[in-house]
């Protein structure tokens, strides 16, 4: 399995955008080293879906436990 991926293959397989990548990053959300990675001389980054699998696991448990009314 693959550990790490473009950022178009990322987006095409979870259906996330560009443009939301780009906010979490910009935010501090994700940190490179950890939840991507800058090559020298490559347009895109590269995402680590590891990491960013445990952060949707870790951000899950947050939304759960607030209370949400449908």
């Amino acid at each position: 399995m693959l550990n790490e991926v473009l950022l178009s293959r990322y987006c095409e397989l979870t259906g996330d955008t560009k443009k939301a990548v780009d906010s979490r990053i910009q935010r501090g959300i994700w940190c490179e080293g950890v939840h991507f990675y800058v090559v020298a001389n490559m347009r895109e980054r590269w995402i680590n879906l590891g990491a960013v699998s445990e952060w949707v696991r870790k951000s899950g448990s947050m939304i759960t436990n607030q209370t949400t009314k449908y």
